[in-house]
């Protein structure tokens, strides 16, 4: 058995042996289930949107994006920097494991773990949607404005492009992570970046290449199509804006991370 598979072996044991391997998933998606409800609610009352199940799964995804993204930083701040506060990291780097592949463990099961997450998350969006008031075609005033199939089509887009945002999201917080030694402030500095990168937002110029609009712009491509108004890009906009900054920033934070616990020092 590789390095690899050794770490990723004992990390699906520890894992297994967790509540909250359980816990996350059930209020993950009692969460989701709560925001469609929420939104349903609102555009019955015509506060916003149109009551379509495109409308809810798309106007969702954005705020299912976003607790996802959150939900695997935490993870990924606990998944390492705990290991430095408890000082189990020694016994894993001084057995024949090398610190390169135990950090491509942390971080693929870390990954693995927010995606998963992502995943209950976006079907139990669609599942209350579909379910609630229906996916069917978008028409005004009798002229048709979207095909079902189409709005379809982008609802499966926008959540697949959302995916790779929420795994570079949680790259980002796994090279915080490895750079503290506590999960604590290891939070704490990823909550920091976010607090930043919305500062940074406000700018156009900033916008294209922060993750958290990587996280943004398929959703809200998806609910302005699904209510009938002008599209903020085009969609082949979206999906290299999208693709490009996920990819880019997670290449970023893979070098940063393996280059950080590869140097780091650890007392006990």
């Amino acid at each position: 058995m590789s390095e690899l598979a050794r770490v990723l072996a004992a990390e699906r044991f520890k894992a297994s042996r967790r509540r909250t391997t359980y816990l996350f998933p059930v209020a993950i998606a009692l969460a989701s289930a709560i925001i469609v409800f929420a939104l349903d609610a609102a555009t019955r009352r015509q506060w916003i949107g149109v009551p379509s199940g495109f409308y809810l799964a798309s106007s969702s995804l954005g705020r299912i994006a976003h607790l996802a993204a959150f939900a695997g930083a935490m993870l990924a701040c606990f998944h390492i920097s705990r290991e430095y506060a408890l000082g189990t990291v020694k016994a894993a780097w001084v057995r024949p494991v090398s610190r390169g592949a135990w950090w491509w463990g942390k971080l693929i099961s870390a990954v693995a773990a927010s995606a998963a997450l992502f995943v209950v998350a976006a079907a139990v969006v669609v599942a209350v949607s579909w379910l609630k008031p229906g996916f069917a075609d978008l028409v005004e005033t009798q002229v048709m404005i979207h095909p079902a199939g189409r709005l379809g089509l982008r609802l499966s887009l926008a959540i697949a492009l959302t995916l790779c945002a929420v795994v570079a999201t949680t790259a980002v917080s796994a090279a915080i992570a490895a750079a503290c030694n506590g999960p604590g402030t290891a939070i704490a500095a990823t909550l920091a970046l976010w607090g930043a990168m919305s500062l940074l937002s406000v700018f156009p110029e900033a916008q294209p290449w922060l993750p958290t609009t990587c996280l943004s712009l398929p959703a809200e491509q998806m609910t302005a199509m699904s209510a009938g108004l002008p599209l903020p890009r085009e969609w082949g906009d979206v999906v290299r804006l999208t693709l490009a900054g996920a990819a880019g920033w997670t290449a970023v934070s893979i070098v940063v991370g393996r280059r950080i616990v590869i140097r780091k020092e650890v007392t006990f």
